[in-house]
């Protein structure tokens, strides 16, 4: 790697630390709690397992377009 490509490498690391550093110092609130989020992912889940047993094999998308006879 030559002189300049290297000045140019070190630069951009450069600014991606800064920007990095910039956008951790600004907290993040917390948008749900844990209890909310796993609720809503063990109902996803439990939703998703009954319609797929409800569903055709390749999916009711699949027996519309004609994919599926």
């Amino acid at each position: 790697m030559s002189a300049p490509e290297r000045i140019r490498e070190e630069r951009l690391s450069e600014l991606f630390q800064a920007w990095r550093a910039d956008i951790d110092s600004v907290p993040l609130p917390r948008l749900v709690s844990t209890e909310t989020a796993v609720a809503l992912v063990r109902c996803a889940r439990a939703l998703d397992s009954s319609r797929r047993a409800a569903e055709p094999p390749d999916g009711p998308a699949a027996r519309r377009d004609g994919l599926v006879p």
